[in-house]
């Protein structure tokens, strides 16, 4: 019963944030009306319209599930929980794995796209009604580097997880919330990678004991789709973009893995000295 329960609530937390994107797409859009009606700027086109839809949503997500997590989870914002056996190695070494994560969801997400053309078409049309890719503006930009991840950590890792956890073990609480977070992006493409990046997302919330670190590591993780863009933009190739991808991916990626078993060390030593044990 207790599994069903919070598993229940976890999806009604999917529902509430689907809803808000709803009413902020409204909100918008009437807006946008008002001020056309009365002559004092133009009818926005989509993409416009839907940077303005997503900041003013990620703003509001923020600020309701950062109460919740605070409220409802004990949730640590304050930085000296994290400074508690903290180690550089950690944030380097998620930002070292990154170049490998992206280059999987790649291979993944190229495979998807080859087995499901028609859903690969309505992925690239939705990213492009969206501003997101090559053409994307600075504040899209801003959702997907910044807001987009503290958002969506806040809603999947921080309260959902938060949640499953209560009825069920560590690992089945996961894979369950990584599915609702494909769910959430509303697209059979997005949804697939969506998934494998949400458990690997839950494992560093739940390992580290801190949002904080799932975070940058999402911030990083969109942050690099920006950096290949910026590598082709110099009049590259995306045969060349992959390539830099891959060199740097086996470059970095057991560099990487090695320094965040390192720093996992040293923070799981401190959680576990101080009473607490993420799961």
């Amino acid at each position: 019963m207790e599994k069903l329960k919070y598993t229940g609530c976890a999806i009604g937390i999917l529902l509430s944030t689907l809803a808000l994107q709803i009413v902020a797409s409204i909100f918008l859009v009437i807006y946008s009306r008002v001020l056309y009606a009365l002559s004092l700027t133009d009818i926005p086109n989509s993409t416009t319209l839907s940077t303005g839809i997503m900041l003013v949503y990620s703003v509001v997500i923020i600020t309701i599930f950062s109460l919740l997590f605070y409220k409802c989870f004990n949730g640590e914002f304050n930085l000296s929980h994290i400074k508690g056996g903290f180690s550089f190695s950690l944030p380097i070494s998620l930002a070292f794995i990154v170049p490998l994560a992206q280059l999987i969801v790649a291979f993944f997400m190229g495979f998807c796209m080859a087995i499901m053309p028609s859903q690969a078409k309505m992925y690239s049309d939705l990213m492009e009604s969206a501003g997101i890719g090559n053409s994307a503006n600075v504040l899209m930009q801003l959702y997907v580097v910044f807001l987009g991840p503290i958002a969506e950590e806040l809603i999947f890792r921080g309260v959902t997880l938060g949640f499953l956890k209560r009825g069920f073990s560590f690992w089945p609480a996961n894979i369950i919330q990584a599915i609702l977070f494909g769910v959430y992006h509303m697209n059979v493409i997005q949804g697939l990678y969506a998934f494998l990046l949400g458990v690997f997302l839950g494992f560093i919330f739940e390992y580290t004991g801190s949002i904080y670190y799932s975070t940058l590591f999402h911030m990083c993780f969109n942050s690099w789709s920006l950096v290949l863009d910026g590598v082709q933009k110099l009049g590259f190739s995306q045969t060349a973009a992959v390539g830099f991808e891959v060199i740097l991916a086996v470059s970095l990626s057991l560099y990487g893995i090695f320094l965040f078993k390192k720093g996992l060390i040293k923070r799981r030593y401190y959680l576990k000295t101080h009473g607490y044990i993420p799961f």
